[in-house]
């Protein structure tokens, strides 16, 4: 079974504030931050309503993919054993984006300007037991969102671990990339590194997303990202960034390991072991 909120009990928004900053936490829908304003100047793409985040999950706040982007066929093998999730996109017979990112989340604790919520798992959408808390924090200066992985169960547990970090309409972002990884037309790695186009390049100086077309796997070169005039940094157990873009958004995307990870280099916890991450979203800096 997996613990939660009750699934069909309707959307329950938690709202944090701080100074200028104020923040949005979906507790029914994956723990998505699915809103953070600085004096009311929108960071994170917003659903316009509840309809609209479930149509599209991914392109709205900061969803937990667990595990991330593609999963081939779905399948994946651990210790000798054989392990299936759903595939949900067809086309490409893969899992995407894992099986967190629409579950509920039970609330710990609440304030006027923090959360922790946590989601149980024992036999549910992920075949290992384990808790998961996300902790968000607004401060005068920005937020900080918190994650602990715990194996709860008594054996060793395979994971892999990312946000879909969608930027509202952004005119100007700049991220470190190492080399990327050249994938096939399913979007999974090939095994092969590639070197860095002119344009990859550019990414590391900043640069206007709107005009581009972007979508790629890339080893991490950084934990910092500026997107206008704020910055986004992650704890650097995040090895990896996934970018993508759209009509309107920029996806900056940590991962804790490479696309496919489970098949190619999953991170191992042990029986109990915690494991955390970090993301912060700061105040506005000077480029």
């Amino acid at each position: 079974m997996h613990k939660g909120n009750n699934r069909e009990r309707g959307p329950c928004m938690l709202e944090l504030k701080c100074s200028k900053w104020s923040a949005k936490i979906d507790e029914t829908f994956g723990a998505d931050l699915v809103s953070l304003r600085y004096d009311g100047h929108r960071i994170l793409l917003e659903p316009e309503n509840r309809h609209a985040l479930e149509n599209s999950p991914f392109i709205n706040g900061s969803p937990i993919l667990f595990p991330p982007n593609r999963t081939e066929d779905g399948v994946f093998a651990f210790e000798g054993r054989e392990y299936h999730l759903p595939v949900n996109e067809k086309r490409f017979n893969v899992n995407l984006h894992g099986v967190l990112y629409d579950v509920p989340f039970s609330v710990v604790e609440v304030t006027d300007r923090s959360a922790r919520l946590a989601f149980e798992n024992e036999g549910g959408p992920y075949p290992f037991d384990f808790r998961i808390e996300r902790l968000f924090s607004l401060d005068e200066n920005g937020l900080t969102d918190t994650i602990l992985l715990k194996n709860t169960s008594d054996h060793p547990m395979p994971f892999a671990l990312a946000f879909h970090t969608t930027f509202d309409n952004p005119d100007f972002f700049s991220v470190q990339l190492g080399r990327s990884y050249e994938r096939n037309d399913r979007y999974l790695p090939t095994g092969r590194m590639m070197a860095l186009t002119e344009t990859e390049k550019s990414f590391a100086y900043g640069c206007n997303p709107k005009s581009l077309i972007i979508s790629g796997a890339y080893e991490s070169n950084g934990t910092e990202c500026r997107i206008d005039d704020f910055l986004f940094s992650v704890s650097d157990n995040f090895s990896d960034w996934v970018l993508f873009n759209g009509d309107g958004f920029i996806c900056i995307e940590p991962h804790s390991n490479t696309v496919n990870a489970l098949n190619i280099s999953p991170s191992v916890l042990k029986s109990q072991e915690i494991t955390r991450f970090s993301m912060r979203f700061s105040n506005i800096v000077h480029r």
